[in-house]
């Protein structure tokens, strides 16, 4: 089960403070609970000051080796690829595709 943050605004991706949950065969007991990200990050895709929607959206990634579940969800909601940084490691989340990039970059 997920507890997804959420928003009203198209313009907001909201990156951060999602929580996976596993629950036992009864349903009556968490069993775990996985912290998806280190902190509640809402993006715009948008700004006054920079109308144009961008190419794509870069995060880091600290509570895990890599991408996870709600990067491809994100980047499959609001059609835009986005980069997850973790350590030396770059990954392209591009809908339901991931890419390890990194070795595009030396």
């Amino acid at each position: 089960m997920w507890l997804l943050t959420t928003t009203t605004d198209a313009n907001i991706v909201p990156m951060g403070g999602h929580y996976r949950f596993r629950i036992s065969a009864d349903g009556l007991t968490m069993v775990r609970r996985d912290q998806l990200s280190n902190g509640c990050l809402s993006m715009a895709l948008t700004s006054p000051d920079r109308p144009q929607r961008p190419e794509a959206l870069v995060v880091t990634q600290i509570v895990s080796s890599g991408p996870v579940e709600t990067h491809v969800f994100l980047s499959l909601q609001n059609r835009i690829p986005i980069y997850v940084i973790h350590g030396d490691t770059t990954y392209r989340v591009d809908g339901d595709c991931i890419r390890d990039i990194s070795c595009e970059f030396h």
